[in-house]
């Protein structure tokens, strides 16, 4: 079996740095997310909103399954 050409090779690998940027991105959006929940939770008896913010995470709930 012959060694792959160094076009396939270096295809694999921008197909594999971008998927590694990609996942990266989507992990961080979603921290950033939840960070934002967060934080509209602590704001919920501020003036800002005019109804309460219902959001309540787990670690503080109090319970899970």
């Amino acid at each position: 079996m012959a060694a792959a050409p160094t076009s396939r090779l270096r295809a694999v690998a921008i197909v594999a740095a971008v998927a590694a940027v990609g996942i990266g991105l989507t992990v961080h959006r979603q921290s950033n997310a939840l960070r934002a929940n967060e934080l509209a939770q602590r704001k919920t008896g501020s003036l800002a909103t005019a109804s309460p913010n219902l959001y309540v995470s787990v670690d503080r709930s109090g319970g899970g399954i």
